[in-house]
């Protein structure tokens, strides 16, 4: 097959439609506004309302992705645990695109931490917990295989959440319901709870993993972890489950805690790591669920005060 000479190639025609395409004015807008937003050269206000806009765009698409995924179990096509892995997967999907058009919230993986794909077992993960941003913040860099096994313990208030909130249950999340609104105080409904726990329970004896805050609520100290509840560590103990921990640094500047909307600059590092536990040796403190969340506890808390450091020296921040 002859080639086309090279002077009959259309390279002008080629630029000529490349250049159209490329300064089409939608297209041109919106490359120096994601430009603008990267750069932080607009005003905090805008970041936040580009931030609150594109969230609102996600949810559209996630409702949306919700009714397909729906229709399908309703018709068999779906059994209701791969139904509830396919929901778990579209909620982290659509935030991984939120995270794409909110480069100005820059989000990196501290020195020393472990890739996700290094967990393969079922296990516990617990997480600080600073901001409503922890729940965005999290999908955005959960694997989708990761998320198809994993379920969350969630405020029972977030199903009031537009969109993402009926999903949760919808998913195989389970909901811990406070009785109160006060953010310091952890007593639950006792009989609504036991029907959950027993629920998760079952969950993890059939080899499944969580994911959880033992802080309980948003901690208003985001440098000092609070007391962690023991509940978590119980089932931990009772399955001889591995413990991970991951710890935000800085998901409390992009949404603070109280604030209706969030979406401010924010620098924000993260940290997974592994909890060395002795399930084996008869007497050992790691039986004792107590025992056991302070030792977490002290290992997360060294872990953020170093996060913070690293952030200091990699983003360039004054203390």
């Amino acid at each position: 097959m002859s080639s086309l000479p090279f002077d009959q190639i259309p390279i002008f025609e080629a630029i000529e439609f490349a250049s159209r395409t490329l300064l089409y004015p939608p297209v041109t807008g919106f490359v120096m506004s994601m430009a603008l937003v990267w750069s932080r050269k607009v005003p905090n206000v805008m970041l936040r309302a580009w931030f609150t806009v594109t969230l609102v765009c996600c949810g559209i698409m996630l409702g949306l992705m919700g009714n397909i995924i729906r229709i399908a179990h309703r018709f068999g096509l779906l059994s209701t645990n791969v139904y509830q892995q396919r929901l778990r997967q579209a909620c982290a999907l659509v935030m991984h695109i939120h995270r794409r058009f909110n480069p100005h919230v820059r989000m990196a993986q501290g020195s020393g931490s472990m890739r996700w794909s290094d967990i393969n077992v079922a296990h516990i993960l617990m997480a600080n917990h600073t901001s409503f941003q922890d729940l965005f913040g999290g999908l955005w860099i959960v694997p989708l295989q990761y998320m198809s096994l994993m379920r969350i313990f969630f405020k029972g208030s977030l199903v009031k959440t537009p969109v993402i909130g009926p999903l949760l249950p919808e998913a195989g999340m389970f909901p811990v319901h406070y009785v109160s609104t006060n953010y310091d105080d952890f007593s639950v409904a006792r009989d609504k709870q036991a029907v959950v726990m027993e629920a998760a329970d079952k969950y993890l004896k059939t080899g499944g993993s969580l994911m959880l805050a033992p802080e309980g609520v948003v901690n208003r100290t985001p440098r000092q972890l609070t007391e962690f509840r023991v509940g978590s560590f119980a089932l931990a103990i009772k399955y001889k489950l591995p413990l991970y921990y991951i710890v935000y640094c800085g998901h409390d500047d992009v949404w603070p805690a109280g604030w209706s909307i969030g979406g401010n600059a924010a620098d924000v590092l993260y940290f997974i790591g592994e909890l060395p536990i002795d399930y084996t040796t008869p007497g050992s403190p790691d039986l004792d669920a107590k025992a056991l969340s302070l030792k977490l506890k002290q290992v997360m808390q060294a872990r953020l005060d170093t996060l913070y450091e690293e952030r200091d020296r990699r983003f360039g921040r004054k203390k």
